[in-house]
């Protein structure tokens, strides 16, 4: 069972996912679940509420609660901003809150982020560097960047989707 998380780099990662794989998502995001619904052995649960405009995801007390009473072996988690001393924040007081109630409820946190995110700060916290399972940035994001991450012990990997034209 696999929480994608709304955001232009997750809808990137759930176009890229293969339609042989059997397993379950859940998800905030329309845009996200219309892309699983292509997956002939996926199975797609949307969660409900009020949606941003600006995210593209439900946010909101129902969300909220339908998360509380699963349980996630991954989740790909999206934000705003990541710095290796802060951590990864957003710039939404309620998006933070349900963003942390993702964490508590999943094995694994993916964090993927673009260039333009690291390092950098929003209002927010999210999540504090050490409880991010594992980091993919841009095939071709400077080294020197990421040494702060490395640095904290973070697993940092490079994503193969950047290389795609066809994915944002």
């Amino acid at each position: 069972c696999v929480f994608i998380d709304a955001g232009s780099t997750n809808l990137a990662i759930a176009k890229a996912i293969s339609p042989e794989l059997p397993f379950t998502l859940v998800t905030n995001a329309p845009a996200i679940a219309a892309e699983a619904m292509n997956l002939p052995r996926c199975e797609v649960i949307v969660l409900g509420g009020r949606i941003l405009a600006r995210t593209g995801a439900a946010l909101g007390i129902a969300p909220l609660k339908q998360v509380e009473g699963m349980r996630f072996d991954q989740c790909f988690l999206g934000a705003c901003a990541l710095d290796a001393r802060e951590g990864l924040t957003v710039f939404d007081y309620e998006e933070a809150e349900f963003k942390r109630a993702l964490a508590r409820q999943s094995g694994e946190v993916i964090v993927a982020m673009t260039a333009d995110k690291i390092p950098s700060i929003a209002r927010y916290t999210v999540m504090p560097c050490a409880d991010i399972s594992l980091l993919v940035v841009e095939h071709d994001m400077a080294k020197d960047r990421l040494a702060p991450f490395v640095e904290r012990g973070m697993d940092v990997r490079f994503s193969a989707l950047a290389q795609d034209p066809e994915i944002p």
